[in-house]
């Protein structure tokens, strides 16, 4: 078994071909890899977080793509009560970037 994170046509290949199980967590979206004709490799089993995109798969007949959640840390959450007031304002920062960007252009 070959196991990554994120998914790799490359290594599909290579496991398709020596016929290895080759299992991949994508915990990033959209994941471009994903549409790539090796995702109907028998030896894939691709887990992805998105339901949508994991329904958009499933619906094209692909069966190699499965719905797994991300992880949370349930304790703490369960920890957070539900009743308390919430501030009006809020501080948010959106860290990543576009994948056009690594290809040096700009949308």
């Amino acid at each position: 078994m070959v196991f990554s994170f994120g998914y790799d046509g490359f290594i599909s290949e290579i496991c398709d071909k020596e016929k290895i199980r080759y299992i991949s967590w994508t915990y990033d979206n959209p994941d471009i890899m994903l549409y790539s004709y090796t995702v109907n490799n028998p030896c894939n089993v691709i887990y992805v977080f998105d339901k949508s995109l994991y329904a958009q798969f499933r619906d094209a007949g692909i069966s190699t793509v499965r719905y797994m959640p991300l992880a949370a840390n349930t304790e703490r959450l369960d920890r957070m009560s539900r009743t308390e007031s919430l501030p009006t304002l809020y501080d948010i920062s959106f860290v990543g970037s576009l994948y056009v960007e690594r290809e040096g252009k700009l949308l």
